[in-house]
């Protein structure tokens, strides 16, 4: 199995420009953190699988073009169903004190729910999670493959001091995070002006939050011209964007939202010969595509950043 999904959402932190590490000083400092089966009595167990393949002995760090660092984060859960942990707290109640559920002490409910949660565990299915991690040592950013920033900076927490110590003491790392208010209002402006600028373009979606007044508090625009008049109409009765639909170059489509995630990430047309091409050129490197769009995605922040 390989773990080579193109990246979809993403959001972005930054090292000092004195960031450097060498994949083998990454290596040693994370090897501790590779990931081991998930075992009884555990619901949960997270740690650092190989980028491309689930073989746990195989190496924790890629390197690609001499600046690029990848690492896979993958995390395992069993989540207990509560209609099902409810029964079976209930059976075990009858069967060990002969009392219903409700009849029992916080102290006997608390005993039954453990024993409970031993007994179902090991026919709960696992639910696997995979996510990406990105160093740019060129240009010191990281990207993490997340959807929110709450899953990116629970990642973040667990390697930040590990990837300070591969570089050396004194290293900084920091999410980039522009005020949300920021850039919802530069999404806003973008839209009352029917354009974004250069090399920006804008998507075919768009989330708009009221920010006071009578008007329903959201609108979710898809596959819709953001020009439009209904688009005018949400913002005259005093909506914001909270996330909008864009263009990079013609290269890649994505949603930013205020909070600087990067959703629904793919790349156009042209994009995908280009693509294409390169990993034909690459003996079929299974990482070319995702990190051909993580270099665009790379640049398409910086700029963006720019424009704040």
């Amino acid at each position: 199995m390989k773990y080579i999904d193109p990246i979809t959402s993403l959001v972005l932190y930054s090292a000092d420009p004195a960031y450097k590490v060498h994949p083998q000083q990454l290596c040693d400092a994370i090897k501790h953190l590779a990931y081991a089966d998930i075992k009884p009595p555990e619901q949960k167990k997270q740690g650092l699988v190989s980028p491309i393949t689930e073989d746990q002995s195989a190496t924790l760090v890629e390197e690609r073009h001499s600046k690029y660092l990848i690492m896979a984060f993958r995390a395992d859960t069993k989540n207990i169903k509560p209609a099902t942990l409810k029964k079976e707290m209930s059976n075990l109640s009858k069967a060990q004190y002969n009392k219903k559920l409700s009849e029992l002490t916080k102290a006997e409910q608390k005993t039954i729910k453990a024993a409970a949660v031993v007994n179902l565990l090991p026919n709960t299915p696992v639910d696997t999670k995979i996510s990406r991690v990105v160093i740019n040592t060129t240009e010191c950013q990281i990207a993490v493959e997340s959807s929110s920033v709450a899953g990116a900076d629970a990642i973040m927490d667990i390697l930040i001091p590990h990837l300070k110590k591969a570089a050396g003491a004194g290293t900084t790392i920091a999410p980039i995070r522009p005020e949300k208010l920021v850039l919802s209002e530069i999404f806003t402006n973008w839209l009352k002006e029917k354009q974004a600028p250069e090399p920006f373009e804008l998507g075919k979606y768009v989330h708009l939050v009221d920010s006071g007044g009578d008007a329903p508090p959201n609108a979710k625009l898809d596959n819709h011209d953001l020009t439009a008049t209904e688009v005018d109409t949400h913002l005259d009765s005093g909506k914001g964007a909270k996330e909008i639909g864009l263009v990079y170059n013609q290269m890649i489509y994505c949603v930013a939202t205020q909070e600087f995630v990067f959703k629904k990430i793919a790349p156009s047309k042209s994009m995908k010969a280009i693509i294409k091409s390169a990993q034909q050129s690459s003996k079929d490197d299974p990482l070319v595509p995702m990190m051909m769009l993580m270099n665009t995605m790379f640049m398409a922040a910086q700029e963006l950043v720019e424009k704040i």
